[in-house]
């Protein structure tokens, strides 16, 4: 078959799925459900949200060994000792919480099974923490992904070019032949492109809301992902 990409590389959140803080509705289940964890650790609730969200970028480059040393890391810093019931209780909602977020966007499975189909090798980078990676396997498109390259399980995080050629690597293609879709989020697209990607944006109906928190990329594909991602199962 002669076409241009032989793979198709997809972010995660806000991408395949929801993003866990947009829009306002998503942003109050995960207020809520930070409350709950310091609730269960003991802790004053407006110090561990500060923490905890402090805490974002070194749990996703996998600067701890997993959920409850990251928790024990927080209440440390806010001179709390949570005993290991409070620790396995908080991690229990977080984990759930992730789990129930793991729902795919419509048309994210159709596109998957099509890719598959059409025999493109398809991967996944995804900035994410050890929540995400204890669930990862339960979701119901991880079998329709080749590879999928979580920054806490690897040590890195977009936009390291280490990251991309991971998954490039692991994914026995040429970055020129990768095709990259996102959601603009953790200057993927900058990182992707520098590496010799496709970039393919994708912009959900509250992404103008966010303001600078997604970037754009001279040369990059949009699709308002109303008419769902399935559209780049037809690219060629």
């Amino acid at each position: 078959m002669n076409r241009k990409y032989d793979a198709v590389i997809f972010d995660l959140f806000g991408t395949l799925i929801d993003d866990l803080t947009y829009p306002e509705s998503q942003m109050n289940v995960y207020r809520r459900v930070t409350f709950e964890m310091g609730s269960a650790l003991g802790v004053p609730a407006e110090g561990f949200q500060r923490v905890w969200t402090e805490s974002g970028d070194r749990r996703m480059a996998g600067e701890y060994s997993d959920l409850g040393a990251n928790l024990e890391a927080v209440c440390r810093e806010l001179g709390e000792s949570p005993d290991v019931r409070q620790i396995a209780e908080a991690v229990r909602l977080r984990i759930e919480y992730i789990r129930s977020a793991m729902a795919p966007r419509p048309d994210t499975i159709d596109t998957l099974t099509r890719l598959r189909h059409s025999e493109y090798k398809i991967g996944l980078i995804s900035d994410c923490g050890p929540g995400t990676a204890a669930v990862w396997g339960e979701t119901s498109f991880a079998s329709l992904i080749d590879e999928a390259i979580l920054s806490c399980s690897v040590g890195m995080k977009k936009h390291d070019p280490r990251i991309y050629e991971l998954a490039c690597q692991r994914l026995q293609v040429s970055p020129d032949r990768c095709l990259y879709v996102g959601d603009g989020g953790s200057s993927e697209l900058t990182g992707m492109t520098e590496m010799g990607m496709h970039a393919v944006l994708i912009r959900a109906p509250y992404d103008d809301t966010i303001g600078g928190y997604r970037e754009r990329v001279a040369g990059a594909t949009y699709i308002d992902s109303q008419r769902g991602p399935g559209t780049i199962g037809r690219m060629r």
